[in-house]
């Protein structure tokens, strides 16, 4: 497998995309400006194209968003500066969602690969619900209160080979990861 960098500074989240794709990652945490977008292909795009242009090396960004159908499905790739305001809790998320009947959601990941010829973006998603409390310990961010679709637990309740098995991370590192096999 050929060298490639994941642009990130979240621990977590570089356990889990070596865990899923298989194989060594190279890690750098250089600051990636970020377009105040609503789509989240165009913001893994951005900052995919500004990570090569810095790396200059076959690199991986990615970025997610958590859509609350309720909402219009707000807040998606906006949900960062939630968790920013609350100090990486989903506290404010539950406070904000008090009283509300339609806790639906999304959890999207766009996964951005540029390979030195050009960006590639994929895309993953699973659908579940809010929960009206933080509930376990693994994970990050909004972990604690997303209840993935046809299960009873958060992300965080769930061991970290259960969530990846489902995740939306995996989902969008699977189609990456058939991308690079026929390459």
């Amino acid at each position: 497998m050929q060298n490639i960098t994941l642009v990130t500074g979240n621990k977590a989240k570089i356990k889990e995309t070596e865990s899923i794709l298989g194989f060594p990652i190279k890690v750098s945490h250089i600051e990636l400006e970020e377009i105040q977008e609503t789509d989240l292909e165009k913001i893994a795009l951005h900052k995919l194209n500004e990570a090569f242009r810095r790396v200059k090396s076959p690199v991986i960004v990615d970025d997610v968003g958590l859509y609350i159908k309720a909402w219009g499905d707000f807040p998606g790739p906006f949900i960062k500066w939630i968790l920013k305001v609350s100090g990486g809790s989903a506290r404010l998320l539950l406070k904000l969602l008090e009283g509300e009947k339609n806790r639906s959601a999304v959890a999207r990941l766009a996964v951005g690969y540029h390979d030195g010829e050009k960006p590639h973006v994929f895309m993953g998603e699973t659908e579940g619900v809010i929960s009206r409390e933080i509930r376990g310990e693994n994970g990050f961010g909004w972990d604690p209160v997303f209840i993935p679709k046809g299960f009873s637990k958060t992300y965080a309740e769930m061991t970290p080979d259960e969530k990846k098995q489902i995740s939306h991370r995996r989902k969008g590192l699977d189609k990456l990861k058939e991308f690079l096999s026929k390459k």
